[in-house]
């Protein structure tokens, strides 16, 4: 389920590439705005890999904490 839960946290879809593959995503907060630009890695659709930008890692880390189920 890791594919579905980034795919409703970040603004890119992640069904537009495969596994191996990465592409550029934002972070955006509820009002819309951008947090943080991010690299994201699938491996398979439950395995994400995560390149937040290191100066916003922390607000990144608590809005997927939020948003985790």
């Amino acid at each position: 389920g890791a594919k579905d839960f980034v795919n409703r946290c970040f603004t890119n879809d992640l069904a537009k590439i495969g596994p191996g593959q990465a592409q550029y995503t934002m972070c955006c907060n509820e009002a819309g705005g951008v947090v943080d630009d991010l690299i994201q890695y699938l491996r398979s659709d439950d395995d994400v890999f995560l390149i937040p930008n290191a100066a916003n890692n922390t607000e990144v880390v608590a809005l997927l904490t939020a948003a985790a189920p």
